[in-house]
């Protein structure tokens, strides 16, 4: 009697296990039918959820822009700018270009301050190097280096002047620049090197004591760099102590690097023009005892990484991706991200052309592209009539 009590309460509890997967299965097949009719009749809200969370993936700058600007950035493009078909114009913002000029009028002045600063802390016994072991000191060389960091700033104006997207290269290379030249200021304050002459006595400025020291003597020291723009002459006594990170190799390497990104394919050779020129002129900053050999390598250490970090972030797609990944994870990504937002995700295309002169300029594109889009025909009264959808896919 028992066990037959026991089977009648197992076979209740099965039905209602089996009613309530029933149930289920019902509330799923409800929620697919209303899904359905909320898509049939191409319900405005739901679209326009959607559209913006998928577009927003399209790339970062159309992230936080309504759907009906996104669709016209889109549609009505004139101009391809990067490779991966990505059309959006970058508009010039003031702003943003005197922000990182600025840091880079205040990272040289940092530079300054230092090395008038440190010229009297600094000792003036040389440090042991290797290449110093093997070559003694040739001072004409400090002349070949400046030439040769002459040669490969020249190539970052000329990107400036001449490529077709100058702006975002401004905004690009002047903020590493700036950050790179910020973190030798702090080298510089933080630890500092004897210069590496044979004789520091006779090649450096006499320095001052403690008692002597005053604000003229400071600024007189900070306005003589300004005046030549950082560089010294090795014929008359200089300021000493600016080692642990040159800023001769700083600039030379930035130039390579800006050559072998931005400059065109059928150009590419100068890149090995402007490596060369690199070579040369770090070997002489360290033969000239300019800089110690350890100078030069972190040079090359940071502005590379720094490079390469900075345009690693440009080129992951989406903004989802970027928040999430390493890169974006750091403070400085989030001051790259702010610079980056209205330019196109990817590799920007790399054309050369005479600024301001249209008739001379010739580009890649079409004709359509070129001219009028396929897309600037259509008439704003009309554009909320076309499906998101399909402006998508025709792009």
């Amino acid at each position: 009697m028992a066990f037959s009590d026991l089977l009648s309460k197992i076979n209740i509890l099965l039905l209602f296990i089996k009613s309530i997967k029933l149930r289920r299965l019902m509330f799923e097949s409800e929620r697919k039918i209303f899904r359905f009719i909320f898509k049939s009749f191409n319900c405005g809200i739901c679209n326009s959820k959607k559209y913006s969370y998928d577009k927003a993936e399209l790339s970062p700058s159309s992230y936080k822009k309504k759907p009906f600007d996104i669709e016209l950035n889109i549609g009505l493009r004139k101009k391809s700018m990067n490779k991966n078909g990505n059309g959006e114009k970058v508009l010039l913002q003031p702003k943003k270009i005197i922000f990182v000029i600025l840091l880079q009028v205040i990272a040289s002045f940092l530079n300054w301050i230092a090395l008038a600063y440190i010229h009297d802390l600094s000792g003036r016994m040389a440090l042991p190097d290797i290449i110093f072991s093997f070559i003694p000191e040739i001072k004409w060389a400090l002349k070949v280096g400046d030439f040769m960091v002459t040669i490969c700033l020249s190539s970052i104006i000329f990107l400036f002047i001449f490529h077709k997207h100058r702006i975002v290269l401004m905004q690009r290379i002047i903020f590493i620049v700036s950050c790179l030249y910020i973190m030798r200021a702090l080298s510089l304050i933080c630890t500092q090197l004897p210069s590496g002459y044979y004789d520091n006595y006779s090649s450096c400025q006499s320095q001052i004591s403690p008692e002597e020291r005053n604000f003229k003597t400071f600024i007189h020291r900070v306005m003589g760099q300004v005046v030549t723009i950082g560089f010294q002459d090795n014929d008359k006594k200089m300021l000493c102590g600016d080692m642990l990170f040159s800023g001769h190799s700083l600039i030379m390497m930035t130039g390579v690097l800006a050559v072998s990104y931005y400059l065109p394919k059928k150009y590419k050779f100068m890149k090995y023009i402007i490596g060369f020129c690199a070579i040369v002129g770090m070997f002489s900053m360290i033969i000239s005892r300019v800089h110690y050999t350890i100078d030069v390598l972190f040079a090359y250490w940071l502005t590379t990484g720094l490079f390469t970090l900075y345009h690693s972030y440009c080129e992951i797609e989406t903004y989802r991706e970027r928040k999430n990944s390493v890169i974006g994870r750091l403070w400085i990504a989030k001051i790259i991200g702010w610079l980056e937002e209205n330019t196109p995700s990817g590799i920007i295309s790399n054309e050369l052309e005479i600024p301001f002169i249209r008739k001379y300029n010739k580009t890649s594109h079409s004709k359509n592209s070129l001219g009028v889009d396929k897309y600037s025909n259509i008439d704003p009264d009309t554009v909320n009539k076309v499906s998101p959808s399909s402006v998508v896919e025709e792009v």
